[in-house]
């Protein structure tokens, strides 16, 4: 086999990896949430986050940060506002614009999101030992600097 059949062959292997790691995370992820009572996507507590780390965010900014489709963040602005999850307010400069700020309810979700997450990694990710998951953080960490 040649150099770069081997490599095609990882590349693919690779793809295929990592494609069913994501598809599993997201299974789980969802599953997770709506056993613990939440009507929320993984979407939802991605944009909960967000605006944790990020009181304040307008709506420009937080569609650029996500890489999501303006529409789609809009609708779920919407709906985690008729939730009560998230506040509108307008922005001092630009009438037009919002600044999008967690509620308390808000706040209690994202907290207790973020545990069901964290529980859910540390079991996809449990037979790896602490090297193995170092070395995966440092690998993907190197993919997102290549590629920004």
């Amino acid at each position: 086999m040649t150099e770069k059949m081997i490599k095609e062959n990882n590349t693919t292997d690779l793809f295929a990896a990592f494609d069913e790691v994501i598809s599993l995370v997201r299974s789980a992820w969802a599953i997770a949430l709506k056993d613990a009572g939440f009507v929320l996507t993984p979407l939802d507590t991605k944009i909960l986050s967000i605006l944790k780390a990020q009181p304040g965010i307008i709506l420009h900014d937080l569609v650029t940060s996500m890489s999501k489709d303006k529409a789609q963040i809009t609708r779920k602005i919407k709906d985690l506002e008729e939730k009560s999850f998230i506040t509108r307010q307008k922005t001092a400069n630009d009438q037009r614009s919002y600044q999008l700020f967690l509620t308390p309810q808000g706040k209690q979700a994202q907290a207790k999101t973020q545990l069901i997450k964290s529980k859910v990694y540390r079991q996809i990710f449990a037979r790896l030992n602490t090297q193995e998951q170092a070395d995966i953080v440092r690998l993907l960490n190197k993919c997102i600097e290549e590629n920004r």
